[in-house]
């Protein structure tokens, strides 16, 4: 038995699955899976797997839509804003509590040890002494 399939596929499957429920099956296309008047019988052509395949793809839609709201509900620019001032100000002052409390620590610089072997290797490579370090603030990106 061959099925033809509508090209109606390219519609908005919401549309398509209501148009479709809302006809007459067509017999032709029931009893032998072709009808002649393909695109413009006013019966319906829907199968009962083209019709599972609309009624996932609109469950499928109506989440998505739902999840879209959700997230717009979600963004509102002003909450969002005091939200992350307040994390962030929380967090400032965690770290102002513990930097004052404790001494800096220094980055612990090390030659590659594919460069241990060179004899007067260029200071670029050197770490930097450790005195020179101490002097200097470290303050954190971002």
């Amino acid at each position: 038995m061959t099925v033809v399939v509508r090209s109606s596929h390219v519609r908005n499957p919401e549309i398509e699955l209501q148009d479709e429920l809302s006809k007459r099956p067509c017999k032709n296309f029931l009893s032998t899976g072709v009808c002649n008047f393909m695109e413009n019988c006013k019966f319906s052509h829907l199968t009962t797997d083209r019709k599972a395949d609309l009624e996932k793809l609109v469950k499928e839609k109506q989440k998505a839509r739902e999840r879209k709201s959700a997230d717009q509900q979600d963004k509102d620019p002003e909450k969002k804003l005091s939200e992350w001032l307040s994390k962030r100000s929380k967090t400032d002052d965690q770290d102002l509590s513990t930097r004052s409390d404790e001494a800096p620590l220094l980055p612990v610089y090390e030659i590659p040890p594919h460069v241990t072997h060179i004899q007067n290797p260029p200071p670029s490579i050197l770490p930097p002494p450790a005195d020179v370090l101490r002097g200097l603030s470290f303050v954190d990106w971002g």
